[in-house]
């Protein structure tokens, strides 16, 4: 088996000892030798070198002992300039480590990648001396005994994210540093980073651009515990209900304001946090994706970084063909570094890991079965067995871009976590594996202060109108405010009342009611016999003043899900669907839809944005939607179907009295939903979809339409 922390033995390669031993070589140079350090160095050493060889230690040796003295005059006389013969051209495309460690220290920057100048052979994939590409400054090592590493442990302890799981570890020494061939990251001068939209804050306008800042606070560590009454409030009562780009200051702590919106770390992150400030293994140009790390520790790294009296956090675990063992990986840490466990010992300081593991298992058994019942298995053969076993070839390779879709799976699942649901996992079957989508993921709406203002203005009627039903209806509807649904408390529910005055009735159509559909004591939503999807509906959340607890089958938007889904590249439609990490009943709440909630007058569309992926409303406020374009979450990715199996609904939500009423959609399942299968949706209706166009709907071997062309489609992410 490989191991990712190869001791230094007499077979080393002269190159590898050379590198980290030059100096020792010329012991009569150096006085300050180490005697044991030049005995073991001795034991490795070859019978001759090259003269080349020679000259480029006594290189190294002369560069670090006048990096030393430099440094020295700088500790002693701090407003003195170093001598000119001290000074080194610096490249135009290089960042001094000092700035480096400036920009990550005050937070708060926007990532750079320096220049990387093109090189020939080896040269290209980084400096051979140390493992990093050409421009980038590594922090000055701390010396490091080289003495025989026999006696120390190889293995490091693993433990959960969370800070509540088990922490069980030791201090692992500090090894010496190890050569490691670096793959091609094929690195780009420079990392894409989107800028934000600040042209107006006026109807219409919108966030369409997004840039990537690593800051240390928003990785910390946090503990919650969701298995306690008291624990489950406060996690609830601290949760976002939205973020909305502006100035002014709003008295609601679940409100946050921020002057631009960013694609950050999520919490309980630091590791990442730390292999972005300090890592040597870049990844590969096409790694543009918001609010994922750009760099990662690598083994050349475990000798100053490859330590922790806590543990290491646990990115994921995959099969391994050694029976009853996995093979970890760690968070902030590239896949050379990756370790083969028991499965005994990762159930005791990761039990979280071992239950994903657990259920992406279980879905690979159904997926497997449902494509070879479409004889499409054949075809994915080597997709599959990537999936089921991570082997040493694309363990080695830190570029493959295979660990690209791990990374964002992680980093995604991560902030569905910290705001209480399940997984997400990206995966791509094709031999050839595309890019995973790039968007800046969400898991509660964002807005502009116009769209928020237009919120609490609603809310504000809302309120009014509500207050007189309240008195007139008491009479009326005591008793019967629950009838039909499954709320904790019925005979104080003020579900019905809240349709029967804000929703019934349709204000351009007033013959034409409004549908609310309920939930049972299961929490389930029940379609009536005769559901027709064209038909206007809602659903209306119980809230605190019904006198029911966060528990209540009727708050299922305001609650825990744990519900797992794997984006699934779709090599038929050249494009991601959504497939369902679990079994699902009909009527079950998947997920919300969410994205950039935007308020336009008129129905006029902003020009420029991908109106295919708005989600209008119809019944909370017309002029409403919700785009998922640029900003999103899992729900963006739901293919269409003639004959679905989900479907939107708009959802009233108002956990607090003085919260202000954001329009939300939630997506239901209109049917049972196996584990595997697509979770679809109608984005049109058959009668208006034509029979003759360019783009075929796939929904059926044998449906004849042809999918509505949008006009600013062109930049389709979903691809």
């Amino acid at each position: 088996m490989r191991s990712p922390l190869r001791k230094c033995t007499s077979e080393a390669k002269s190159s590898e000892v050379a590198a980290q031993c030059g100096p020792v070589w010329f012991g009569l140079l150096d006085k300050q030798a180490n005697p044991t350090c030049l005995l073991y160095v001795n034991a490795c050493q070859p019978p001759r070198f090259k003269m080349e060889t020679r000259l480029l230690l006594i290189q190294n040796w002369i560069s670090q002992r006048l990096n030393d003295f430099k440094n020295q005059l700088k500790r002693q006389e701090p407003e003195q300039q170093v001598p000119d013969v001290l000074q080194h051209e610096k490249d135009p495309g290089e960042n001094s480590e000092n700035e480096m460690e400036m920009e990550q220290e005050h937070g708060e920057q926007e990532q750079q990648v320096p220049q990387v100048p093109e090189q020939q052979g080896h040269a290209q994939h980084g400096n051979e001396e140390d493992g990093l590409p050409h421009g980038i400054e590594e922090e000055e090592e701390e010396p490091v005994d080289l003495e025989p590493v026999q006696d120390v442990p190889v293995r490091r302890t693993a433990r959960s994210t969370r800070r509540s799981s088990h922490q069980v570890a030791g201090v692992r020494p500090k090894r010496p540093r190890r050569e490691v061939p670096r793959q091609n990251a094929n690195l780009t001068s420079t990392v894409h980073t989107t800028q934000p939209d600040d042209t107006n804050n006026t109807p219409g306008s919108y966030v369409h651009e997004v840039k990537t800042v690593f800051d240390k606070e928003d990785a910390e560590e946090i503990e919650d515990n969701l298995e306690t009454e008291a624990g489950l409030a406060k996690f609830l009562n601290k949760r976002l209900i939205c973020m909305v780009v502006g100035e002014k200051k709003i008295d609601n702590p679940r409100i946050k304001i921020v002057r631009q919106y960013e694609a950050r770390l999520p919490k309980n992150c630091q590791e990442a946090y730390q292999g972005q400030r300090k890592g040597s293994s870049w990844l590969q140009n096409q790694i543009r994706h918001p609010g994922v790390p750009i760099k990662k520790f690598s083994s050349v790294n475990l000798g100053k970084f490859g330590q922790s009296k806590e543990g290491w956090s646990v990115q994921s675990i995959f099969k391994s063909e050694t029976p009853n063992h996995v093979w970890v990986l760690f968070v902030g840490w590239d896949s050379t570094t990756m370790e083969l466990k028991t499965m005994a010992e990762i159930k005791k300081t990761a039990p979280d890991m071992v239950k994903k593991l657990e259920m992406k298992n279980e879905f690979w058994k159904e997926a497997e079965k449902m494509y070879k019942e479409k004889v499409l298995f054949d075809s994915l053969e080597i997709g599959f067995a990537r999936e089921k076993f991570v082997t040493e070839e694309m363990a080695n390779d830190p570029s493959n871009r295979y660990w690209l879709y791990q990374d964002q799976s992680f980093f995604h699942t991560k902030i569905q976590e910290n705001y209480g649901l399940g997984a997400v996992q990206y995966v791509c079957l094709k031999e050839e594996m595309v890019p995973p989508p790039k968007f800046t993921y969400t898991p509660h709406n964002i807005m502009r202060e116009y769209v928020l203002e237009k919120c609490k203005a609603i809310s504000d009627d809302y309120q009014k109108k509500l207050k007189k039903a309240f008195k007139k209806g008491a009479r009326e509807l005591k008793g019967n405010g629950g009838i039909g649904g499954g709320c904790e408390t019925p005979h104080t529910c003020k579900c019905k009342i809240v349709f029967e005055t804000l929703f019934r009735r349709n204000p351009k159509q007033p013959k034409w009611n409004r549908l609310r559909l309920k939930h049972n004591a299961d929490g389930l939503l029940e379609f009536p016999v005769d559901f027709d999807r064209n038909n206007q509906r809602i659903v209306v959340e119980c809230t605190d003043a019904c006198g029911c607890s966060i528990r209540c089958p009727c708050r299922p938007l305001q609650q825990v899900r744990r519900n797992p889904v794997f984006i699934f590249y779709n090599f038929l439609m050249n494009q991601f669907g959504l497939k369902t990490g679990v079994s699902l009943r009909e009527g079950d709440l998947i997920f919300e839809y969410t994205g950039e909630l935007i308020w336009e007058l008129d129905g006029r569309k902003r020009r420029g944005r991908n109106s295919s992926y708005d989600a209008d409303f119809k019944v909370l406020g017309d002029g409403f939607i919700i785009s998922s374009w640029k900003i999103g979450n899992v729900a963006r990715f739901m293919s269409h179907s003639c004959n679905p199996n989900a479907i939107f609904i708009e959802v009233y939500v108002q956990q607090n009295p003085g919260d202000p009423v954001i329009p939300r959609i939630a997506v239901y399942a209109l049917r049972d939903i196996k584990n595997g299968e697509d979770v679809t949706i109608a984005y049109w209706d058959k009668d208006d979809m034509p029979l003759i166009g360019d783009d075929k709907c796939l929904c059926a071997p044998d449906c004849p339409r042809y999918l509505v062309r949008v006009e600013d489609d062109d930049d389709d992410d979903r691809k």
